[in-house]
């Protein structure tokens, strides 16, 4: 390791390096606190301080060191997340600033005069500032280690839901992004060309692009659907915003919300959304902020070869995101970055992506990316460069989704969309689909059972009901009348919930009863 550079990331090349690191490390600090809660970050914190973990390279340096932890100190006290790391950091402290079970002033002014850590110095003036409004918030107006824990245990609830609501508003941005892409769709979802788009509008206009007779319909379908692929992105954009009508995390009044309540509060048919609540929901301050940020999307990269599969993303036995990171940036697409340091930065930031989880990682024994989820983990690796960025007092720089954007394409005709009705659907009569092959799972034959009918919401229902040795034998060769029939009961048991929509459910059970019928 250069002794210019640390493990944790002290730069001593940068400009004015002491601020620079600082507000580098304290970067790191929120992230972790608004992902983790506080106990996380202050851990971060002691070890982004501690010469013997964070700062090897200027252990040694006596003016580096004291130049860093000053200027440490002072962007810790500037930020917010002062008073929640100041809170965790007095309840490591023991009997040492109690008196009588209780934390006091008193004891905790004794303890920061005989800090010498600027560091740690501030997290105790950090706790001073506060105590008065701890105690009056505390039952009896004791401050106590219970009273203390509950506050932290607060910071890791609010980390937990802000990881969701993250989560959820990049989902948004991802499946239902078109409506706010081309307002002309929203426009013609809405009854009578209205502002504001209902359930009912929803599956009055599915009906209209798939049975409608009338020449607007046609029309309709010329604009939104024309070929198959359009078809395909309309209809992705159709289930997400049914269900999302359905989605517990997604109701009216709830942070992130792209519904509001029309006021008779009986059931789902009385939410409703607006240009103005999609905005929101997906974290944007309007319609018009909206759509400039999902307009950007990525520039192509010139001489970046596309692959024609996602296959070379599927992860093997034991292997993670670390292994998938060097996989897909393997060193043939070094040339594609400013240097080797913005290569190995990239690397890293991948392997983070798919760190995250969510709905990336998830099909174990799938590929890894997906027609489904290319879409979010581009958004997800823009966040990573603008929080880089930020962090660094940087422009972004988006070389690596744009890298990713070119690498990894939309791939034509994926996912097929599943036809309106089950008409045409014809019977698996030799069940030459319904197979299970050597280390098969559910995952691939649920594919090969709904290859071309079933669209990928759908397609996991399918899934979730295929059970081994439960719902069917997992012997390689075709599925017995028993499994068959037990998959059945499985469909047939199934209920609506936020991942699976009433419409969804009531398709495959049809598509079932034709493709397998009973005996």
């Amino acid at each position: 390791m250069s002794a210019d550079k640390t493990d944790r990331g002290y730069d001593k090349t940068l400009p004015e390096a002491p601020a620079a690191n600082a507000r580098a490390d304290v970067a790191r600090v929120n992230e972790d606190l608004t992902t983790k809660g506080a106990t996380e970050a202050l851990t971060r914190l002691y070890e982004e301080a501690d010469p013997a973990k964070g700062l090897k390279s200027i252990a040694s340096d006596q003016n580096a060191q004291t130049q860093y932890r000053a200027e440490l100190a002072r962007q810790l006290t500037d930020s917010n997340v002062l008073p929640a790391l100041s809170i965790a950091h007095v309840k490591g402290l023991g009997d040492s600033v109690k008196e009588g079970g209780v934390i006091t002033p008193k004891k905790v002014i004794e303890r920061l005069q005989g800090e010498t850590d600027p560091v740690r110095r501030a997290l105790l003036e950090g706790f001073v500032k506060q105590y008065d409004q701890i105690r009056n918030e505390a039952p009896g107006r004791r401050v106590t280690d219970e009273v203390l824990q509950r506050k932290i245990e607060k910071t890791t609830t609010d980390a937990r839901d802000n990881v969701a609501l993250k989560q959820k508003q990049t989902k948004d941005q991802s499946e239902l992004g078109e409506l706010i892409r081309n307002p002309e769709l929203f426009t013609a979802i809405a009854k009578d060309g209205g502002t504001t788009i209902t359930k009912d509008d929803v599956e009055a206009f599915r009906k209209r692009m798939t049975e409608g007779t009338k020449p607007e319909d046609a029309a309709l379908r010329a604009k939104f659907a024309g070929t198959p692929e359009a078809n395909a992105k309309l209809n992705k954009t159709l289930d997400a915003l049914s269900s999302s009508f359905d989605a517990a995390n997604n109701q009216p009044g709830k942070k992130g919300s792209t519904l509001k309540d029309g006021g008779l509060l009986q059931d789902r048919w009385d939410h409703f959304m607006t240009r103005e609540s999609l905005a929101a929901g997906m974290g944007f301050e309007n319609p018009a902020k909206a759509k400039e940020a999902l307009d950007k999307g990525v520039k192509p990269i010139s001489g970046v070869e596309p692959v024609t599969s996602y296959d070379q993303t599927r992860l093997r036995p034991g292997q993670g995101p670390q292994d998938l990171s060097y996989r897909m940036l393997n060193p043939a697409e070094a040339k594609h970055f400013k240097d080797s340091k913005a290569f190995e930065t990239a690397r890293k930031d991948l392997e983070y992506v798919f760190r995250k989880g969510g709905p990336i990682l998830q099909d174990k024994g799938g590929a890894e990316v997906t027609a489904a989820n290319r879409e979010q983990i581009i958004k997800e690796i823009q966040a990573r460069e603008k929080a880089n960025a930020e962090r660094d007092k940087k422009p972004v720089d988006n070389t690596l989704s744009n890298w990713f954007a070119s690498k990894y394409p939309e791939i034509k005709g994926t996912p097929t969309p599943a036809p309106a009705t089950v008409d045409n659907i014809k019977a698996d009569t030799d069940r030459a689909r319904a197979t299970v092959k050597a280390n098969d799972g559910p995952e691939r034959i649920s594919r090969r059972m709904g290859e071309g009918e079933l669209n990928e919401n759908q397609r996991r229902i399918l899934q979730s009901t295929l059970v081994p040795g439960r719902t069917y034998d997992d012997k390689v060769g075709k599925l017995s009348d028993a499994s068959i029939d037990k998959v059945r009961a499985a469909i047939d048991a199934l209920k609506p919930s936020q991942r699976m929509s009433e419409a969804d459910i009531a398709f495959v059970k049809a598509w079932y009863a034709k493709k397998y019928p009973k005996a």
